[in-house]
């Protein structure tokens, strides 16, 4: 019995000894009693993976901050009798749950919200008169948008998503909006907050006819009867995003030599 015991602790002795770290290398790291490689071409090859230029996210974004509160919220109960009146905020609309009797707490909470948020977040492409109801600007679901965002702040990739908006969920500052189009033959929707330091770019590609909607805020029978929009899925929206691209690169190229041209009369 002693003898056996002894030959069970030689054992894993020589097992728990090939279990740390490699000096110099660290290509193998120690989990339990198997040992499992950090990076599979550093093992293989001993060289470290070069990013492409397509995964090259550049520099990591710094931390987001919004504003900070500007007073304390109170709550001020009212007679059942009373109708609620809620003072709307000029630059982002109210949520329009927080107008009904007794939701005291989520008017609260909305006020704070948007008065924190930044204005730099959404006033760069006017997402307040896009998505206002019944605006002169408002964008009509149906049309056809072409949305950037951010993969995350330490990896500020941008990702880009083209579609039909299907309907928009107003929601104050936590609005949001659904995009559908077809990738490969396979339905794709993505949901996109609208307000959020994330989405970089709205922008829309096609709008519809006025009155397409019927003043809805959703067309989701194009699910069940894709015939039915405007555009039609896949293809031609991938059409109407390289024209917005090539439109994009000449108007950076003409952008570009115009600086040039004042940068050399300023000289002169």
């Amino acid at each position: 019995m002693l003898t056996h015991a002894k030959g069970l602790i030689a054992g894993v002795q020589r097992v728990t000894a090939g279990m740390g770290m490699r000096n110099g290398t660290g290509i193998w790291l120690g989990v339990g009693n198997r040992a499992y490689a950090a990076d599979v071409k550093a093992a293989k090859t001993g060289q470290k993976k070069v990013a492409t230029k397509d995964e090259d996210a550049g520099e990591a974004l710094p931390p987001y901050y919004p504003r900070p509160t500007t007073h304390k919220q109170r709550l001020r109960l009212q007679p059942r009798h009373h109708r609620v009146t809620y003072v709307d905020d000029p630059e982002l609309p109210a949520d329009p749950r927080a107008k009904l009797y007794g939701h005291r707490l989520l008017r609260a909470v909305d006020k704070d919200l948007r008065a924190r948020a930044l204005p730099e977040d959404h006033a760069a492409d006017n997402r307040v008169a896009l998505f206002a109801k019944g605006g002169p600007e408002a964008v009509e679901p149906g049309s056809v948008l072409l949305v950037e965002q951010l993969s995350s702040r330490s990896s500020p990739r941008k990702l880009a998503f083209a579609g039909v908006l299907l309907n928009i969920n107003r929601r104050g500052i936590l609005s949001s909006f659904t995009l559908r189009n077809y990738v490969l033959g396979s339905a794709v929707e993505l949901v996109f907050p609208i307000y959020s330091p994330m989405v970089s770019r709205i922008k829309v590609l096609k709008r519809v006819n006025p009155g397409f909607a019927s003043g809805s805020d959703q067309v989701n029978y194009l699910r069940r009867n894709p015939a039915a929009a405007p555009l039609s899925f896949g293809a031609p929206i991938d059409e109407l995003v390289l024209r917005n691209s090539e439109t994009e690169r000449k108007r950076s190229q003409i952008r570009t030599q115009q600086n040039l041209n004042n940068q050399l009369l300023s000289k002169k």
